[in-house]
């Protein structure tokens, strides 16, 4: 009896110690063990205050999401206000009002939510708030519960990227050309794309004759590395002066200095003619004699090109010369021959000429360079 009894009072006093334990509900347990985790352009940042989630808002540290995108940060202790930005972006957060300022202007979101969590210069912000800006991009994944945040790169130049743009301009210039000098600059930005148009002085060197302005569009595209880079470009080359070219005549050889311009002048009289072999009989080129006589009687059978005169109006200029090579300086004239209103130019070229092993001067198919044209009276 006695064992009995004693086993029967065990088991009251376990079923007391039960009954006394506080009963914590399944659904009231931690629903996650694992913190959030915080990165800031690919890196991990321990804020001094862990994040928060809140009426399914996230809420992270501002103080440490700023430094590590490397905004200036400041808290005025006195008036509870933070302020933080970079030359692009300015925030504000006013703790003691509990309003959010983004360049000067006030920050609502539409939520009943509020934007901030006040902790003094340890103050929670939701992240939405890197979202109202075109600079910075966040978000939160709730399968892995991290928050990432970085700057955007498909946003529209900030002032550093303007910088960048025009150094990798610049860099092109000075690696392309000797002393060339930058006489206009423009830039169009886009997301992740800028648009430059650049006109450039480049000075006349023992190769080129003129000075003469480089008028160039250059594209231009973010990388991931935020390097910019100079994906397309056109250019346009307009020749300064090229008009003193006529006073500029070198000392040529009699022989030679007939032959060069007897060239000039019967190659713009087979024009006019509509001679394809006189025209063929003159040039110097890596086509085919037929590939060439092909090409220009299909061109002569333009009705533009038929009805089109030609004329050497200035003497031929010869403006470099050596023994087998030559430029020279022409103006000739391009006219309608039939119509009530016809269409009259001047053009200016430097034409190069080349001396063959036969001992001839021909008018060479490379490196010719169109100076300019102007419109003449009808």
């Amino acid at each position: 009896m006695k064992n009995i009894f004693t086993k029967y009072v065990f088991i009251l006093s376990i079923i007391s110690l039960l009954v006394t334990l506080p009963l914590t509900p399944i659904s009231a347990a931690p629903k996650f063990t694992n913190p959030i985790r915080i990165y800031v352009e690919d890196k991990e940042i321990k804020p001094t205050v862990s994040p928060v989630l809140k009426g399914g808002r996230v809420y992270v540290e501002f103080r440490s999401i700023a430094l590590a995108l490397g905004f200036a940060f400041k808290y005025d202790t006195a008036n509870q206000v933070i302020t933080a930005g970079s030359e692009d972006i300015s925030f504000k957060i006013d703790i003691k009002n509990g309003t959010t300022y983004i360049d000067g202007k006030l920050y609502e979101f539409n939520s009943e939510e509020p934007m901030t969590i006040a902790s003094g210069s340890n103050t929670l912000v939701m992240i939405h708030l890197f979202n109202a800006t075109d600079y910075t991009y966040a978000d939160y994944n709730g399968a892995n519960r991290t928050v990432t945040i970085s700057e955007n790169l498909w946003r529209e130049p900030r002032t550093s990227d303007f910088r960048s743009i025009r150094l990798v301009i610049e860099q092109f210039f000075k690696s392309t050309y000797d002393n060339a000098t930058i006489t206009k600059y423009e830039v169009s930005p886009s997301w992740g794309a800028a648009t430059v148009w650049v006109d450039a002085k480049i000075p006349k060197n023992e190769t080129m004759l003129l000075n003469h302005l480089l008028h160039t569009e250059f594209q231009l595209e973010r990388q991931e590395d935020n390097q910019w880079v100079i994906q397309e470009m056109y250019s346009k080359t307009e020749y300064l002066d090229y008009k003193s070219l006529a006073r500029k005549e070198v000392e040529v050889p009699e022989p030679d200095k007939s032959s060069i311009k007897r060239v000039i002048t019967s190659y713009f009289k087979a024009l006019d003619e509509k001679n394809a072999e006189a025209i063929v009989s003159l040039i110097s080129s890596d086509e085919t004699k037929e590939e060439l006589l092909k090409y220009y009687n299909w061109e002569f059978q333009r009705e533009m090109s038929k009805n089109t005169g030609y004329k050497v109006d200035e003497q031929p200029i010869i403006v470099t010369y050596n023994s087998d090579e030559s430029m020279v300086y022409t103006v000739f004239s391009i006219k309608e021959k039939v119509s009530e209103n016809p269409v009259h130019f001047r053009g200016y070229y430097l034409l190069p000429i080349v001396k063959a092993p036969d001992g001839k001067w021909y008018l060479s198919s490379d490196n010719e360079i169109m100076l300019g044209y102007e419109k003449l009276s009808n």
